[in-house]
């Protein structure tokens, strides 16, 4: 994947090596508009190296963010309701449930106190972000790859990933688009030690569909429940 140039970031620089040399190599654009390289090497070979580097210029957004601004929230469920024949909303697949995000009654009772009639709908996803983090326990040893959400959602307690899905399916209940996003964290290191290279942990967090917000780069808002 090549880093994306939006108005979050601005990509200087990209460039890829692969060794040994691919006997095929194409550029294409998936549905989300990322840009990937697809190769394939056929001959015999005892080792392979992919190495991708980039420079990225992180641009910040956090003073024009406008939550307050953002639409009523039981619009922008209206509006990405599914209906057969209606025209393609690429929001509209970021409603459904998945396996790892299923349709859970309690999680609608706990996502709707913080979303009131007429609530704009990234303040709201704030008030919920902010009730996750404070009723909701991060602990490492409290969950496992394959808990069940209903029992994250029980303890009140999980690791990162666990409190994402629970956001995300509280906001999907509502009829609100919310993704899973993964990343890196880059911590300084504890006094004496040495950095690590690259980044010292991985990290899961939620986005929001939230369209025509002031501030919110391509209409999804980022949110952290940890």
């Amino acid at each position: 994947l090549e880093p994306l140039s939006d108005a979050q970031q601005q990509l200087l620089a990209h460039e890829l090596h692969i060794d040994p040399s691919p006997t095929r190599l194409t550029h294409e654009t998936d549905a989300y508009g990322n840009r990937r390289v697809v190769f394939s090497l056929n001959q015999p070979h005892k080792a392979l190296t992919v190495r991708s580097r980039s420079h990225v210029a992180p641009l910040s957004l956090a003073d024009s963010c406008r939550p307050d601004l953002a639409p009523a929230w039981q619009a922008v469920a209206a509006a990405l309701r599914y209906e057969a024949g209606a025209r393609y909303d690429p929001a509209v697949e970021f409603v459904q449930p998945s396996a790892y995000v299923p349709r859970l009654a309690p999680l609608r009772d706990y996502g709707a106190a913080s979303f009131p009639a007429g609530m704009p709908v990234a303040q709201g996803a704030l008030d919920l972000m902010r009730r996750i983090h404070a009723d909701f326990e991060f602990h490492n040893a409290s969950t496992e790859i394959d808990t069940p959400l209903i029992e994250a959602f029980e303890q009140r307690s999980g690791v990162c990933q666990d409190l994402a899905h629970l956001m995300i399916g509280m906001l999907r209940m509502l009829g609100l688009p919310a993704r899973y996003v993964s990343g890196y964290l880059l911590t300084k290191p504890p006094p004496g030690q040495p950095a690590l290279q690259g980044t010292d942990a991985s990290h899961a967090w939620v986005q929001l569909y939230s369209p025509d917000t002031p501030g919110v780069a391509g209409g999804w808002l980022d949110l952290d429940p940890t």
